[in-house]
């Protein structure tokens, strides 16, 4: 029996390096209503017990947050997604490992999750029957998750050269055979035609689509930048480069999030728009960052997203910084604290 759920249209938490604060990410449910948005999908990598440690239960301090984020979630009609990522599990995929999953599963699903992603992104990929054993814990998921909608995120989650050189191989019929024995409930993430892909088309997602013999849902790097070249970066516009038709293809559309939470909402209002979830994203943007602040950007936004931290000279990173810094607001701080090269990179993240 099939499951019906809303297709996600919202934003992952699942970036490298220092996670937002508790008190930020408390704000994103009502952010992301207001925005029309329906999805908050909780994934960043430090956190260790969604990742190395998944065996480990939270402590009590951070489950306690997590309760109070999910209800959060809940009071602002935002489905809360979980993303766990068991580090390579496929290698050893026990019945001692199955049923210690499985805790970890009912464990998750006590946050009321309307979304559990199964995530193999970032892992080594050439191990023989890949594609099988992954299926198979992504089925089995599936089937302790009766409340729950799962997405699947592959070693290789787009066509990025990038993932063979860094991860492996990839084996050969890899994404076919996914799309065989995937559950056919089981949604699958994607990322486009590289990992931090600057166009997006209908065409290549439906494409993916038949592949995985289901409609993707994108999981969107436009504007991540927690890489140690990203980093260096701050992509600025409105979700650019997504083809008008895609979201006809798609049975979702998430947005991975920026290192910095007020600017990323930049993108979030693109999605927006792209989606038509709200009547005017852009007037909600202009009264929440200001006037003055998002035409001071305008003009700047090819230094920030093509020139780069390193190619600004020492005069004219005083320059922008004296500008920014007399106006006081949190996306100015922002991007104060950026000019100045307060955002550090995370080196684990391998596909910058």
């Amino acid at each position: 029996m099939q499951r019906n759920f809303v297709n996600p249209i919202g934003m992952i938490e699942g970036f490298y390096g220092n996670p937002w604060s508790h008190s930020v990410r408390l704000k994103f449910p009502e952010l992301l209503a207001e925005l029309g948005l329906n999805t908050y999908v909780y994934c960043p990598k430090s956190d260790p017990y969604l990742r190395r440690r998944w065996k480990e239960d939270w402590s009590s301090s951070d489950w306690c947050n997590l309760m109070e984020f999910s209800f959060e979630c809940l009071n602002k009609k935002i489905s809360l997604g979980i993303g766990i990522s068991p580090y390579e599990i496929y290698t050893t995929y026990t019945n001692s490992e199955k049923i210690k999953l499985r805790a970890k599963i009912e464990k998750i699903s006590e946050l009321n999750p309307v979304f559990i992603c199964v995530l193999f992104d970032d892992m080594q990929g050439n191990f023989k029957d890949l594609a099988s054993i992954q299926a198979d814990i992504a089925n089995d998921i599936y089937s302790w998750s009766t409340h729950a909608k799962v997405l699947f995120c592959p070693t290789y989650y787009s066509f990025d050269p990038i993932l063979e050189s860094v991860f492996g191989k990839k084996p050969t019929n890899y994404h076919e055979t996914l799309g065989e024995l995937l559950h056919h409930d089981i949604g699958v993430l994607w990322t486009g035609n590289e990992v931090c892909s600057k166009e997006i088309s209908s065409s290549h997602a439906e494409q993916v689509s038949k592949i995985f013999k289901r409609q993707i849902t994108l999981w969107d790097n436009y504007s991540a930048n927690d890489g140690k070249a990203r980093s260096k970066y701050l992509y600025l516009k409105p979700l650019p480069g997504r083809d008008d038709m895609l979201p006809n293809y798609l049975s979702g559309h998430l947005c991975n999030a920026m290192t910095q939470p007020e600017l990323f909402l930049i993108t979030l209002s693109g999605l927006s728009k792209l989606h038509t979830a709200s009547s005017s994203p852009e007037r909600w943007l202009e009264r929440r960052l200001g006037k003055q602040v998002l035409k001071m950007m305008s003009k700047n936004l090819t230094e920030f997203e093509t020139t780069g931290l390193e190619a600004l000279s020492e005069s004219r990173l005083l320059k922008l910084i004296n500008d920014y810094g007399v106006i006081k607001s949190t996306a100015t701080e922002e991007i104060v604290n950026w000019l100045k090269g307060r955002y550090k990179f995370d080196p684990n993240c391998l596909t910058d």
